[in-house]
């Protein structure tokens, strides 16, 4: 249960040995069970195929508990592969094959696999029986563990039912079932929902420590848009809109010597290109635009094994064929995360992802940068910044909530005050609002702001805005 798959693999070998030489062979169908628990989970679906064809050659109808094993965890093996006939099969089995054999211990492990199936299948008056039977059984017996999977299927069943706030009820109760037991595998465990179930909790401080340990244990992907992923424990986070910062496992860099600023450049070079798939000829040419060939190349070499140090983690670069990116398994990068999120997509399901997308928008992309190669991509930031906000101030007004609107705009000119559109829009809902000063104040921040950044005066649409809403008489 706490995912050392190697050691189970050299304990079912020696314990197979061990029966072959003394004829024993009373345990074969444990340590098989086990194996290919221990493959499934690590994800080698060949291998856990073979150790379940050899629990089947065993006959398993002649001793009856390994028609319980042989069933529990082929059902699991045909849910890894999503064969729902074969989930129905197995999960149908072994229940029968455990009241069979008189095993209660079984009943608790296989009625929630049959639960599982049923669900699928639409039987949902099925699945709760199934369930409820399981947590008697499991209740009388003292078998606590199986909790976990039981809340697991709850959350399953209640994400199915878009019933979000029972989801995170049952996901808190299965993690805190794997914490209290020290539950870090299971039988039924699989990397892309634990995953899920993960990026939940951290979203709503759900067992924050436990489910960060289990990420790093278990080596977890984060799923879904980058911009969900906020709280997952990167090991390396990368800013570069507004202030450029680097967090290594949650702590800002500190560099004890003097300031890294070659290989600080690759890095912010890397991002500005697109952060994977680089050609190191691209990045040469940024950075090095004076050097020869070989003089080039061995700069880029040098400055990629200083940021490598500097960052502590040498798989978080990846230079392949000539080509460099960054991990993204192990670094979060803020440009990729807030382009995760299709400005143009006026779904209503993704309120919550723009408005994460837009908080980390915290400025014009590597604000503090001069070179050459960073003004295209910070254009092109601030250009889908100003269609991400104006979907998002628009998905207020369309509902008529002009204290939200107003908020949401404040929040998109604290980011970029120079946005026109944004002061127009506020304009609009401050005076549905009946807020004639604020419409004043307002168009006057606009002038204000525009005139000192960028020398123009408001536009013409910006006073024609101003006169519409009847407070041009006071705009001086």
């Amino acid at each position: 249960m706490n995912a050392d798959n190697d050691a189970a693999f050299a304990a079912v070998r020696r314990g197979l040995a061990l029966a072959d030489e003394t004829g024993a062979h009373v345990w074969d169908f444990m340590l098989v069970a086990q194996g290919a628990v221990a493959a499934g989970t690590s994800g080698d679906a060949e291998q856990a195929r073979a150790f379940l064809a050899r629990l089947g050659a065993r006959a398993p109808g002649e001793r009856r508990l390994d028609s319980v094993q042989y069933h529990y965890f082929s059902f699991q093996e045909a849910m890894r592969r999503d064969d729902r006939a074969a989930m129905l099969a197995h999960g149908h089995a072994g229940p029968a094959s455990a009241v069979e054999a008189g095993v209660s211990w079984g009943e608790v492990y296989t009625r929630p696999a049959l639960a599982h199936a049923l669900f699928l299948a639409g039987d949902e008056a099925g699945a709760r029986r199934e369930l409820e039977l399981a947590t008697q059984v499991a209740s009388a017996i003292g078998c606590t563990n199986a909790f976990y999977y039981m809340h697991e299927l709850e959350a399953q069943f209640a994400e199915a039912r878009g019933e979000h706030v029972a989801q995170r009820e049952s996901i808190a109760r299965m993690f805190q079932v794997m914490r209290e037991q020290g539950f870090t595998n299971s039988a039924w465990w699989r990397d892309d929902l634990m995953a899920r179930w993960c990026r939940i909790a951290l979203e709503h401080s759900i067992e924050t420590d436990f489910v960060r340990a289990l990420i790093r244990r278990r080596g977890l992907r984060p799923d879904g848009p980058a911009a969900r992923v906020e709280h997952w424990p990167w090991p390396v986070r990368v800013r570069t809109l507004g202030e450029f910062a680097i967090e290594l496992d949650g702590e800002p860099l500190r560099s004890s010597g003097k300031v890294q600023k070659r290989p600080l450049a690759l890095l912010k070079a890397l991002v500005a290109f697109g952060c994977t798939g680089v050609p190191e000829a691209q990045l040469a040419e940024a950075l090095w635009p004076d050097a020869d060939g070989d003089d080039a190349h061995n700069a880029f070499v040098t400055t990629l094994q200083r940021l490598r140090k500097l960052l502590g983690q040498r798989d978080a670069l990846l230079l392949q064929e000539g080509r460099l990116g960054l991990n993204p398994q192990l670094c979060r990068v803020d440009t990729l995360a807030f382009e995760s999120v299709d400005p143009d997509d006026d779904d209503p399901a993704i309120a919550d992802d723009r408005e994460r997308a837009l908080r980390l928008y915290r400025g014009a992309f590597l604000a503090q940068e001069d070179a050459a190669w960073a003004i295209a991509p910070r254009e092109r930031l601030r250009a889908r910044f100003v269609r991400l906000g104006g979907a998002d101030a628009r998905h207020h007004v369309d509902g008529a909530d002009w204290e939200g609107a107003v908020a949401c705009l404040e929040r998109l000119l604290q980011a970029d005050a120079t946005v026109e559109p944004f002061y127009q829009q506020l304009m609009r809902a401050q005076h549905r609002l009946g807020r004639s000063a604020e419409v004043l104040a307002t168009y006057r921040r606009c002038r204000d702001v525009l005139g000192a950044t960028l020398h123009l005066p408001p536009s013409a649409s910006t006073e024609a805005l101003l006169r519409e809403l009847g407070a041009s008489g006071r705009a001086a």
